[in-house]
């Protein structure tokens, strides 16, 4: 009778320790597999951050050449229609030999030029580079053309690529009509701009092998890309962008950045577009996943061949383990070879390898410890994970807690921990699985760590990189667009009025051209502490772009106060300025446009319009002042497109 007890025994014995092995060797796959995918999913993440950050720091260099470029050909536009109107006034008429003595003359001192040509009132061109015996050119059908003659009041246009009569070239022209004395229509000045001139340019940046930089108008037509789509043939004016690049215009038109599909060749790639100040065109920088993500996809290759090893050894482990399982010794050194096994590779992947008994006491902890704990292996033996984190007390910990109290594994548990020597706080992560015995009884738990301390400042870095002006260290105008967004929600709740001001910097562009870049940034960065502390803590400043600043005066009771502080800032900047490399001190001035929520605008969209009128206006009118939106009754045509 004895001997059927035994064998039922046996067979009770032998089924639930199978249970527990395979449970165990799935657990361990499960969670190795787990950790695998996550590293390579926040190292791509990592992967494709940094490409978002360089393809924003490269638009933002190619915004600011390009828009200087167009700035430096409308300087020498004005400087012809200035001298072609002083000709028609004083004699009547213009001078062919002097009107291109002078034109020549400019010429050679803008590299940016192809060419300066005139026409007269019926678009026929008459003097300029390159003009001479061409009476045949015509430009009257031309839309900038067109427009120029039937709006007075216009300012500077910016024509779409065509390919030159007289150049046989595609170009861009910056055009600006010039008037009689009477105020007629005489004809435009155009500066003519070789799109060839940019792509050149472009192929300085090192954007990979497969990445592109592109300059395209407001109607999104491209005007110069680099390289060209491998077809073949130009692609100037071409319109091909994809219904996700569409969506984000739509959404965020002045910035942006996004992962999307080519229309060309199909390639993902990493876009991140700026529109360039008030000209109607647009930068755009695509990397392609091809170039950067070639290096974690061999890292990926690596670290799955590692798993898939892994795999197979715990596996084999196991078919070994069970043809042992009548031999408990057999079957705790399989047990205990599979741990080791563990062990190895929690070691080779992350910080430290630890084991806890079922108090959870630290009873083995081996690896990079004192880096993130302070202390010695032997100084965390005997402690328990509450007993040392400083955030026990948090909802996190006490479902920590319950999920070991449940004997469940877990995987990326982070809790703070403070330096005893520094008081430095570090981040640390632990994944951790059960351990039973051959008899299924609990005996606590083993795992590995990891210090992430260094990953969360990262993350925290390229968020700040995202938000604030690298310049300056002001917040950029992704920021404080959303702030200003904010303000109006706050302001509609509690039936409050606030000011935006508009700031664009007077006589910055020649400090910056004779002197360098260099001390243009220093200048910049002295113009951004000045406003800085002639603020009120609530109230906020950021850099737009280039030497346009903006800033948001919360918590208004009087619009009064705005011009107050309007003109505060404005004497604030005004004193000289030293700048390192620079002999004697530079002056510059401010103009400032003052726009009230709600009386000018209620929504973001017209406040922006208003206060960037109001500036333009304020600039027109002399410089080194502020003007007011909702004072102003007559408003020049052009800033109100």
């Amino acid at each position: 009778m004895e001997q059927p007890d035994t064998e039922k025994k046996r067979a009770g014995f032998t089924i639930p320790l199978a249970v527990w092995f395979w449970l165990g060797i799935f657990w361990l796959n499960l969670l190795v597999y787990g950790l695998v995918y996550q590293r390579l999913q926040q190292s791509r993440h990592l992967y494709e951050q940094r490409a978002a950050v360089t393809a924003q720091n490269i638009v933002g260099l190619l915004e600011q050449s390009v828009a200087d470029s167009i700035e430096r050909v409308e300087l020498g536009v004005l400087n012809v229609v200035d001298e072609a109107e002083k000709q028609l006034s004083s004699d009547g008429s213009i001078s062919k030999p002097s009107i291109e003595a002078y034109i020549n003359r400019l010429h050679s001192r803008f590299p940016d030029l192809e060419g300066i040509r005139i026409t007269d009132e019926s678009g026929t061109v008459r003097y300029g580079t390159h003009s001479s015996g061409r009476a045949d050119v015509s430009i009257a059908n031309d839309d900038h053309f067109i427009y120029l003659r039937t709006h007075p009041d216009a300012g500077t246009v910016i024509s779409k690529p065509k390919f030159g009569k007289i150049s046989n070239k595609w170009t861009i022209k910056v055009v600006r009509r010039y008037n009689r004395p009477g105020g007629a229509f005489a004809g435009v000045v155009s500066g003519i701009i070789d799109v060839n001139y940019y792509a050149v340019q472009f192929a300085a940046l090192n954007v990979g092998e497969h990445g592109t930089v592109t300059l395209r108008d407001g109607d999104m037509g491209i005007i110069v890309r680099y390289p060209e789509p491998e077809a073949g043939g130009s692609s100037v004016g071409k319109r091909n962008i994809s219904q996700r690049y569409q969506d984000m215009l739509l959404t965020s038109p002045y910035k942006g950045t996004f992962i999307g599909k080519s229309t060309n060749d199909g390639r993902q790639r990493t876009v991140s577009y700026r529109r360039l100040g008030k000209w109607p065109l647009l930068a755009q920088v695509a990397l392609a996943e091809d170039d950067y993500l070639a290096e974690w996809r061999h890292e990926t290759s690596n670290v799955l061949m590692a798993a898939a090893v892994f795999s197979l050894f715990s596996i084999q482990s196991g078919f070994l383990g069970l043809r042992y399982l009548s031999s408990r010794k057999r079957t705790i050194d399989a047990l205990e070879e599979n741990r080791n096994l563990f062990r190895t590779f929690a070691e080779m992947s992350a910080d430290w390898f630890w084991e806890q008994d079922a108090e959870y006491r630290f009873t083995h902890i081996s690896g990079k410890v004192r880096e993130s704990f302070g202390v010695s292996e032997a100084g965390m033996v005997g402690k328990r994970r509450q007993d040392i984190a400083i955030d026990m007390d948090s909802a996190k910990m006490r479902e920590h807690m319950a999920q070991l109290d449940a004997r469940q594994p877990f995987k990326d548990f982070e809790y703070s921990y403070r330096m005893p020597t520094t008081g430095e706080i570090h981040v640390i992560s632990a994944s951790g699985i059960p351990v039973f015995d051959a008899d299924g009884r609990f005996q606590g738990y083993r795992g590995f760590g990891r210090d992430v301390t260094e990953n969360r400042r990262n993350e925290e870095r390229i968020r700040h990189m995202a938000q604030y002006d690298s310049l300056t260290n002001l917040p950029n105008r992704a920021l404080f667009y959303d702030r200003l967004e904010q303000a109006i929600i706050m302001a509609r709740r509690n039936h409050a009025q606030f000011a935006l001001l508009y700031l664009d910097l007077d006589k910055f562009k020649p400090v910056n051209d004779r002197y360098g870049h260099h001390a243009g940034d220093l200048l910049l960065q002295q113009v951004a502490d000045r406003i800085r502390i002639n603020l009120r803590d609530s109230d906020t400043i950021a850099r737009l772009g280039g030497d346009e600043f903006a800033v948001l005066l919360q918590q208004l009771v009087h619009t009064q106060d705005a011009e107050e502080i309007a003109a505060k800032l404005i004497a604030a900047v005004d004193p000289p300025y030293t700048l390192e490399n620079v002999m004697q001190p530079v002056t510059i001035g401010v103009s400032i446009g003052v726009a009230i929520y709600p009386d000018d605008a209620s929504d973001k969209d017209g406040l922006i319009r208003a206060a960037d009128a109001a500036m333009y206006l304020a600039k027109q009118v002399s410089g080194n002042t502020y003007r007011c939106y909702g004072r102003q009754p007559d408003w020049p045509s052009e800033r109100i497109v």
